[in-house]
């Protein structure tokens, strides 16, 4: 089902088992996990079907430090998200990305690394890497250089071992932008509310339980979303944004007691 929030009246509360915030592809990948359940979901996005200029320039912002590129530049505010400018010629003729998950190493604690160390492993992950493997259509997970060798396609030898032979995987993007787009349009439990800007987090009186999302459209007016689960999926800049605004009742940014919002 399909949702233009410009339509809603403003003071509308709108209730739902689960709020997903972001229908990029990791927002679209959570919802269709709920799509034909008996539960209610909500999938919101800042913009549209069609790019936007007035919505991307909520993307804006400035760089310091390292010259990366603009903020505004590297995202985009529609349903699909990232993906429609994802740059990699496949060979089928289609536009894609390039896939690669995280070494064992970056999830060990090393003592030249400062704050290094999570409390999971890679291990733990693997299960999940395969599932997102499915739903990127990347073929098996493997990356296994060895594994992959034709005699046309040999692994190349090094001398030693400070460089070795890796692999990548390679998914469409239209399968984001369009495929599971229209799967999810088409939901009876899944409803994505596009032009859906998410203001800020509504928490219970101690700031311990996420209860709602206040909601606002470019025409000027606001909504509210009461939810049991809500879910960030923006990316890290737009997901820290919303939290540091959530500050009316815990001050200096929701989950930022210790000052690290944003900082990893």
């Amino acid at each position: 089902m399909h949702v233009d929030s410009r339509l809603i009246e403003s003071q509308t509360i709108i209730n739902t088992d689960i709020c997903i915030i972001g229908a990029g592809p990791a927002g679209i990948t959570i919802a269709r996990e709920f799509n034909g359940k008996s539960i209610n979901v909500l999938l919101l996005e800042s913009g549209g079907f069609e790019r936007d200029p007035q919505v991307q320039d909520l993307s804006q912002g400035t760089n310091e430090g390292d010259p990366y590129p603009s903020p505004a530049g590297v995202r985009e505010r529609l349903v699909g998200g990232t993906a429609h400018v994802w740059p990699i010629d496949l060979d089928n003729g289609r536009m894609g990305v390039r896939y690669v998950p995280l070494d064992p190493i970056d999830f060990e604690k090393r003592s030249w690394v400062p704050y290094s160390g999570w409390p999971i492993t890679r291990a733990d992950l693997d299960p999940y890497y395969e599932r997102a493997h499915g739903v990127a259509q990347t073929g098996p997970y493997n990356y296994n250089p060895a594994d992959w060798e034709t005699p046309d396609a040999k692994a190349i030898s090094f001398r030693g071992n400070r460089v070795t032979t890796q692999m990548f995987h390679f998914g469409p993007r239209d399968i984001f932008t369009q495929e599971y787009r229209q799967e999810l349009e088409n939901s009876p439990n899944v409803t994505l509310m596009t032009y859906a800007h998410a203001l800020q987090l509504e928490t219970d009186e101690l700031a311990q339980r996420v209860t709602g999302v206040k909601v606002g459209a470019l025409g000027g007016h606001q909504f509210c979303i009461t939810a049991k689960v809500v879910i960030l999926a923006q990316g890290a800049l737009e997901a820290t944004r919303l939290l540091l605004l959530s500050d009316s009742v815990q001050t200096g940014g929701l989950g930022n007691g210790y000052d690290l919002v944003g900082r990893f």
